[in-house]
């Protein structure tokens, strides 16, 4: 098995130095700035419906970086389960709903802040803040489910390949059936 997958038994350093600068500093930088950069850039100051005030931006970029780090916790993941696909989706989709309730907790206080106040049902009402949702979860994210596609159909890991293998012949069709019994007696499925 080791001669034929290789790559499964890998012990490289993947912790180098450039390493770390390229996608734990420089992949961090570039996703902040699209991810405040193009909220700000397209947000239009002639719009009837203008979201230019502080609390529509930053509304904006909050919920931007939400999804973008929703979409990379989906990425991230190996393995993908039913709980953990809802979980994905309800920490994504509960953002919505909180800026309404806090919005009436304030009103119902009797606290008047401008910067939560009726922000959120302007900004949802605004075209352009679900454009924008779309295109900086689209900037942030994109190019990586790109290379994912490339890897996963082009360059498949050992792993894969293994696991492709699994699932067409079986989990020991290359062991011999004096090792799948020793195997089988000692737990194994």
């Amino acid at each position: 098995m080791l001669l034929l997958h290789p790559r499964t038994y890998n012990t490289g350093n993947y912790l180098n130095s450039a390493n770390f600068w390229k996608t734990g500093i420089a992949q961090g930088i570039l996703d902040g700035a699209i991810i405040f950069f193009v909220p700000f850039l397209c947000i239009d100051h002639l719009d009837a419906n203008q979201m230019t005030d502080v609390g529509s931006l930053g509304k904006c970029v909050y919920i931007a970086l939400l999804g973008s780090v929703t979409l990379e916790v989906a990425l991230a993941a190996r393995y993908w389960t039913y709980p953990f696909g809802f979980c994905v989706v309800v920490s994504y989709a509960l953002v919505f709903p909180f800026i309404f309730m806090y919005s009436a907790f304030l009103q119902a206080s009797n606290v008047h802040d401008p910067v939560q106040v009726g922000v959120g049902s302007h900004i949802m009402s605004n075209p352009s803040f679900w454009f924008i949702i779309i295109v900086v979860n689209l900037c942030t994210t994109g190019h990586r489910i790109l290379l994912y596609c490339v890897i996963w159909a082009y360059y498949p890991r050992d792993t894969q390949i293994l696991s492709e293998k699994e699932r067409l012949y079986g989990a020991f069709h290359e062991v011999g059936w004096q090792s799948i019994n020793r195997l089988l007696k000692i737990g194994a499925e």
